[in-house]
């Protein structure tokens, strides 16, 4: 008789462990929860956006896109499913493909995006689990990825390893593995020099990724650089190019083991060199204030012919200040700042242009999970105006 009770009991545990496996919280079509990054495509009225599962509230994450409206409204057109924890994504050239990176899975998934009558929708292009997609595999904790020029390759970099994985995109597998640093916060190809430059967190370094393409595959020569600097060891949690393509902006902070140090925020605007050795020729920095992070560019210009002077507006976002700081490059200084109270914590950030010295600016919180959307226009005398939100 025990031995009927202890199988039944044993049965029943196991039947309930697997029970417990399979009930998975599935976040709903749509929902805005720990944005981690965020495009606009170029049709001026789609935006995509990438909703992790970062509070764990959900087991799994969405790859969203939704219409904005002149008005500021959306209109929710499409979502899929992608493991956890999501972490960035790039879209190619054509927008029909999205490429998303895995923190948890170890690895990057693909999607198909198809323009429809009503908008865009996204498909799976592999095999699917029932809930997302079967994962490529490539390092612990992938992060920042970003195609190459020519559209073959995808680079993946990853927080843990420091590992940069390449992959070919018609074969959709893993060809090579090059080493960097660990901690990998950025990844963005710089077109006047050539290189990819990839940012790190407190390890006082840049890497300069230089790529060379033979008749029989693709050889990869990584540098290390600085901004020459004084720092105990500096964190650089973001990079993005100039619209003119000639030198990048660079989020960046002191990072030291004192908790009485001097962290010295500042946005850095440099150009890559290689004259004599691959180095970092800082150009300007501006001061800033609190925990700096996310960075968006906008491009602008004064006068006409002759007279026109062209520069950027800058906007670096701060999460213990709750507050995006706008840069003027031409005056090198702070011009304006968007504050907030205590229901955002201003976390990505992400600029498209609409036409000449005007544009939205998306503001993702990191509390209160929602996207901010503003009106910037140069010319008027306040530059930002709240255009809508996105939740």
């Amino acid at each position: 008789m025990k031995k009927y009770i202890l199988t039944a009991i044993t049965f029943l545990i196991l039947f309930s462990g697997c029970e417990q496996e399979t009930k998975k919280a599935i976040p709903p079509n749509f929902v805005v929860n720990r944005v981690t990054d965020m495009y606009a495509m170029k049709d001026g009225s789609h935006f995509i956006f990438l909703s992790s599962n970062m509070n764990r509230e959900y087991d799994y994450g969405r790859l969203l896109v939704v219409e904005i409206k002149d008005d500021g409204t959306t209109d929710f057109k499409d979502s899929i499913l992608v493991p956890s924890i999501a972490g960035k994504m790039s879209v190619n050239e054509d927008e029909t493909e999205v490429y998303v990176t895995s923190r948890d899975m170890q690895g990057v998934t693909r999607y198909r995006m198809i323009k429809t009558d009503s908008g865009y929708k996204f498909d799976f292009i592999d095999p699917t689990d029932g809930y997302t997609s079967k994962v490529l595999k490539t390092e612990k904790e992938p992060n920042a990825v970003n195609i190459t020029p020519d559209g073959k390759r995808l680079f993946v970099t990853h927080i843990m390893s420091g590992g940069l994985a390449v992959i070919d995109l018609k074969e959709w597998e893993k060809t090579d593995t090059y080493s960097l640093r660990k901690g990998v916060t950025a990844l963005i190809y710089d077109e006047n020099s050539g290189y990819f430059v990839a940012s790190h967190r407190e390890s006082g370094t840049l890497s300069i990724i230089d790529t060379i393409e033979t008749i029989s595959r693709l050889i990869i020569d990584v540098a290390e650089t600085t901004f020459g600097m004084p720092h105990d060891g500096y964190d650089v949690r973001s990079l993005q190019k100039s619209p003119d393509g000639l030198s990048i902006y660079a989020s960046f902070r002191n990072s030291s083991r004192s908790t009485t140090a001097d962290t010295a925020p500042q946005l850095v605007n440099f150009a890559v060199t290689n004259d004599g050795g691959v180095k970092t020729d800082v150009l300007f920095t501006v001061p800033l204030r609190g925990r700096i992070g996310e960075i968006a560019v906008m491009p602008y210009s004064n006068g006409e012919g002759e007279d026109e002077v062209k520069g950027d507006i800058i906007f670096i976002a701060s999460d213990n200040e709750r507050t995006v700081f706008i840069v003027d490059s031409i005056q090198k200084k702070v011009i304006d700042e968007i504050v907030y109270d205590k229901t955002c914590s201003p976390y990505q950030l992400h600029f498209s242009s609409s036409e000449k010295n005007k544009g939205t600016l998306f503001v993702s919180c990191f509390i209160n999970d929602r996207i901010k959307m503003y009106d910037i226009d140069v010319s008027t005398p306040r530059l930002y105006e709240l255009k809508g939100e996105i939740r």
